[in-house]
């Protein structure tokens, strides 16, 4: 069945972790810039390790924007995880036994959804525009019964 672009739905897609994240990035980005200016005062080892420091927060800001992307991908038969840089995560629609919000009962509250097996938890990441309490009872219908919560 893996492979069948027809078969399977993308029910959540997006930035795991937030729309705002690179806004943030950047006006820090721009603080340690004028931080640095001020903190130079013409000294070329001061400028030195200015560089060095902006150097390292760029590539760790770019690392981490890139690896947020997230797919809740839903066929038939399995659920499919599947994130940049990272193997995925496949659960087998038998092998379920509950799905949850982090808060139990209450997927309102909750900030992520929770997929549970008999040897395992699996963590979903959290989707900007399908928040919890969207997913949760479209994914314990799907367990149920086999129909696929809508695309997203």
């Amino acid at each position: 069945m893996r492979g069948d672009g027809a078969s399977e739905v993308v029910v959540a897609s997006g930035d795991a972790r937030g729309a705002l994240r690179p806004i943030v990035a950047a006006c820090f980005g721009v603080q340690l810039v004028f931080l640095g200016i001020r903190a130079t005062d013409g000294e070329p080892w001061r400028a030195a390790l200015l560089v060095v420091a902006v150097v390292l927060v760029a590539a760790l800001v770019c690392v981490d924007l890139a690896d947020c992307r997230a797919w809740l991908v839903v066929r038939d038969d399995e659920l499919e995880v599947r994130r940049r840089f990272r193997a995925p995560q496949i659960v087998a629609r038998a092998d379920v036994v509950a799905v949850e919000g982090d808060v139990a009962g209450r997927p309102t509250w909750s900030e992520h959804v929770v997929v549970r097996t008999d040897d395992r938890t699996l963590d979903l990441p959290r989707f900007h525009r399908r928040p919890p309490a969207d997913l949760v009872p479209q994914l314990q219908e799907w367990v149920d019964t086999g129909r696929r919560p809508p695309p997203g």
